[in-house]
């Protein structure tokens, strides 16, 4: 497969993830939180690639392993670094086997 490299905007690829899990979180009873500051850099990425594989499996993740409550997601950066970071986490146990 050849990578589809262009423009990629962090913020709709995290809305996109979320959105397109929301049925899913719902139904375990998991309440999504994001918490993305605006204006994120730009990136030169696959976006396709970064929402399926890499955000909608992370977040699948947090869902099988939440029992119950939140889910929250950050993006944050940090003015005057030239790096950035992402998290995402939850407040209750995880599920038993």
């Amino acid at each position: 497969m050849k990578l589809q490299v262009r423009e990629c905007v962090p913020e709709l690829c995290i809305e996109n993830a979320i959105a397109f899990l929301e049925y899913q979180s719902a139904g375990e009873g998991l309440q999504v939180i994001r918490e993305v500051e605006p204006d994120l850099t730009v990136l030169q990425a696959d976006e396709r690639r970064i929402t399926q594989h890499v955000l909608v499996n992370l977040l699948k993740n947090a869902i099988k392993f939440t029992a119950r409550g939140e889910i929250r997601w950050e993006r944050a950066t940090r003015i005057g670094r030239c790096c950035s970071g992402s998290r995402h986490r939850d407040r209750h146990p995880g599920r038993t086997p």
